[in-house]
């Protein structure tokens, strides 16, 4: 068998050269792309372990208050049906006519307390006041509300009057409300001419003497 040098050594040299050559780099390994950056307006999704730190987190928007007791109090209670409806406060912030109100759960234990104790010929008994008086004091405290009161005491203190309430008394009622309704209640608890005191703090005056 004649063998054809040339042809045998130009493919020698072609394996010897390919066998020189170095491997095909690597597929480099996947690596996840970053999530794209929210839009304008949009919050970004937080994924386990991320968030606010433990007790920082925002406070749970309450529902609406279901004030559909008042329909059981008597109608020869004048205006006391429409009162109840308002316990929640009514119209919008900076509106003529709006008036805060207590926040919703609040509101509910008042206006099922109404509605229990209160009835001709005594459609506004000492009751009334009571029943405002227990839920405030039942309710749950706002943690924003610990450093409001330092401070309202604290000015009660400066301006050498001694508060009338407890510091826990005074976040129960700060508590009690929210927004306008708040911030009107702490600057009446606060020091004026009539003491540091709740009697004006709240609708219709449950810290007062009038009941």
């Amino acid at each position: 068998m004649k063998i054809d040098f040339p042809r045998f050594a130009q493919l020698t040299f072609a394996l010897a050269a390919a066998s020189c050559e170095r491997p095909p780099p690597a597929v480099p390994p996947h690596v996840a792309e970053p999530p794209p950056e929210p839009e304008a307006g949009q919050v970004a999704e937080s994924g386990p372990g991320e968030g606010n730190p433990a007790g920082n987190e925002p406070l749970p928007v309450e529902e609406a208050a279901d004030l559909s007791r008042c329909a059981s109090l008597s109608p020869s209670c004048e205006g006391l049906i429409q009162e109840c409806q308002t316990l929640a406060g009514q119209g919008d912030p900076g509106s003529e006519g709006y008036y805060g109100g207590y926040r919703p759960r609040i509101a509910e234990e008042i206006a099922t307390c109404w509605a229990a104790n209160l009835a001709p010929p005594r459609c506004r008994a000492p009751a009334m006041g009571k029943c405002i008086r227990e839920a405030v004091l039942r309710g749950p405290v706002d943690a924003a509300t610990v450093p409001l009161c330092d401070e309202v005491i604290a000015d009660c203190a400066q301006a050498g009057i001694k508060a009338r309430y407890s510091r826990e008394d005074c976040q129960k009622v700060l508590s009690s409300v929210s927004g306008q309704a708040r911030a009107d209640a702490a600057r009446i608890i606060g020091p004026s001419g009539e003491g540091c005191s709740l009697e004006y703090a709240l609708p219709y005056y449950p810290f007062g003497t009038t009941w």
